[in-house]
């Protein structure tokens, strides 16, 4: 028989009679459950048959109920346990008028902790989802406003006539040409008596 008690590490029933709550413990494999004294679980209550129902341990954390074919029925969150069904922590089971709470070992989540988390798994992943597209977004605004001031630094300006070191040669040459054609000086420099080929050029006067 399963005494009132247990410890916090394992499965229990609790119970609320006379304003104290009274835990039952679920440690073993098997516990029955009724109004013989033969059960595990005793309830004495007249809507409680003699062998009521049974909760069986399949694993650390997988617990089932079976109805024994009571009078007044067993039931999990008010619906009607058939044949056999599984107990998830926080689940409200009641023999005939008498309720209980299932308590789950440590370590076991109930389904309304399991629907917190994935709610809140969801908002975290949207609000990263979101995160990641303004982020994409911004970088391309700044890829595009940089693209023509590169543009504009890489133009070059071919219509503005530009100067070339052999222009101011040229004018040289040339003016010592006429210069000594008209027989005025000698050459002004060490250049005139390098070789040059030139194209023809007309001196005026």
């Amino acid at each position: 028989m399963s005494e009132p008690g247990g410890t916090c590490s394992d499965a229990a029933l609790l119970i609320r009679a006379d304003g104290a709550i009274i835990e039952y413990s679920l440690a073993r494999p098997r516990i029955s459950i009724g109004s013989s004294d033969g059960n595990d679980i005793v309830f004495q209550d007249e809507t409680v048959s003699p062998f009521h129902a049974e909760i069986v341990r399949c694993s650390a954390e997988d617990f089932r109920i079976r109805d024994l074919g009571s009078a007044a029925g067993t039931f999990v969150d008010d619906a009607a346990v058939k044949n056999e069904r599984a107990l998830k922590p926080g689940n409200v089971v009641r023999f005939g008028n008498v309720k209980c709470f299932f308590l789950a070992p440590l370590g076991a989540k109930s389904p309304i902790t399991q629907r917190r988390w994935r709610r809140v798994l969801g908002y975290v992943l949207a609000l990263l989802l979101l995160a990641s597209f303004l982020l994409i977004d911004r970088w391309v605004d700044r890829i595009r406003s940089k693209s023509p001031r590169a543009h504009q630094a890489a133009k070059v300006d071919f219509t503005t006539p530009r100067s070339t070191t052999s222009e101011a040669p040229a004018s040289w040459f040339h003016g010592e040409v006429c210069a000594r054609l008209a027989g005025n000086s000698a050459p002004s420099s060490s250049r005139a008596d390098a070789s040059f080929s030139i194209a023809p050029h007309r001196c005026e006067g």
